[in-house]
């Protein structure tokens, strides 16, 4: 976790934020040392991953896999951004998804994946060799050659509610602070 983290926090200084760590991997954050305009983000670090589980079962290829398990009680609504963090082991670095915690919510609550009772929810991202990210939770083997395999223009889930390459990476979602 440390490692990951410094990279964000780089990252957060390249940028030229400055935050504060509330807790393990929640921030407040705040351009030149503005701090009447906040916002408040949470790292969440992808959690180790079995090729043979998460992975293609059709030969796709895949450059990186991560798993979330995320948790939203309804009563607290505290990050604005959530900051999904996971390792590329083809560049041995990392990739971050950068998503309105709002928006995410929206996409999983369109598919009915959050249960009322605990409010928790397993994501599985499959980022692609062509800079495509994708959220293959569940993904039948009929569903991964359908919606997954690369043909002519692309791919079937390219601009569905699976499609997160919008996100990826993509710090001027934070800028606007």
């Amino acid at each position: 976790m440390t490692y990951i983290k410094a990279v964000f926090e780089k990252k957060l200084k390249e940028l030229g934020f400055s935050y504060k760590s509330i807790t393990a991997g929640s921030y407040i954050m705040y351009k030149n040392n503005d701090t009447d305009r906040t916002i408040n983000i949470q790292l969440i670090l992808s959690e180790p991953i079995e090729v043979v589980i998460h992975g293609s079962r059709n030969n796709n290829k895949i450059q990186a896999i991560s798993l979330f398990n995320l948790r939203f009680p309804t009563e607290v609504q505290e990050q604005e951004f959530l900051i999904l963090a996971f390792p590329n082991t083809s560049n041995h670095g990392f990739e971050f998804i950068i998503i309105p915690k709002r928006e995410l919510i929206k996409r999983l609550n369109r598919e009915n994946r959050i249960s009322s009772k605990n409010q928790e929810v397993e994501i599985i991202f499959w980022f692609m060799p062509d800079g495509f990210l994708y959220d293959c939770t569940n993904i039948s083997i009929e569903g991964e050659w359908y919606f997954m395999s690369l043909g002519f223009g692309g791919r079937m889930a390219d601009q569905t509610i699976w499609d997160y390459t919008e996100f990826l990476n993509d710090w001027n979602r934070l800028i606007p602070i």
